[in-house]
């Protein structure tokens, strides 16, 4: 029976992402009131009024996008609604520093996009870290109170993590 009601739930969430997708659906949802740090562009809100509220959700969209925005927008919502207090992004490792910079902690992609009322605070999981690198990954561990957590890593650091 179980199983059956997660059949009937994963086909009516298909069939209405596919509405969607063909435009059967109205997507016109008011998004005003986010305090976005940049307005997204008509794909990226629709792809976050698709995600919003899913407890796991997959974006399929091609590089060059904005999947980054889309992504960190999503997770400040869930964040202001006590749904998540972490977030892990696992992305290749020429990119890390690319989402999470130990050199200019406000020149990165989280700092360009995460809006301004999200606390958070961030690291990138180096194996060999260099110092700087150690003591942001230091500040992330000892973070206490009512902040985001965010740790950028890849397959391989996490492998290396846990071995």
């Amino acid at each position: 029976e179980e199983a059956l009601k997660l059949k009937s739930n994963l086909l009516e969430k298909f069939n209405q992402r596919r509405k969607v997708a063909s435009g059967e659906v109205d997507l016109n949802v008011d998004l005003s009131s986010v305090p976005f740090k940049l307005n997204p562009f008509d794909h990226q809100r629709k792809a976050l009024i698709l995600g919003r509220g899913e407890a796991a959700f997959a974006y399929f969209m091609e590089q060059g996008t904005g999947k980054t925005k889309v992504l960190l927008d999503d997770a400040a919502h869930n964040f202001r609604n006590n749904k998540i207090d972490q977030l892990l992004i696992l992305c290749p490792n020429s990119v890390k520093t690319n989402w999470c910079n130990p050199d200019d902690y406000n020149d990165d992609e989280i700092s360009k996009h995460l809006p301004p009322d999200i606390p958070f605070v961030k690291s990138a999981y180096f194996a060999n870290p260099k110092a700087n690198q150690r003591e942001l990954y230091e500040k992330f561990l000892s973070a206490k109170g009512t902040i985001l957590k965010i740790l950028v890593s890849n397959i391989e650091g996490i492998h290396h993590r846990f071995e």
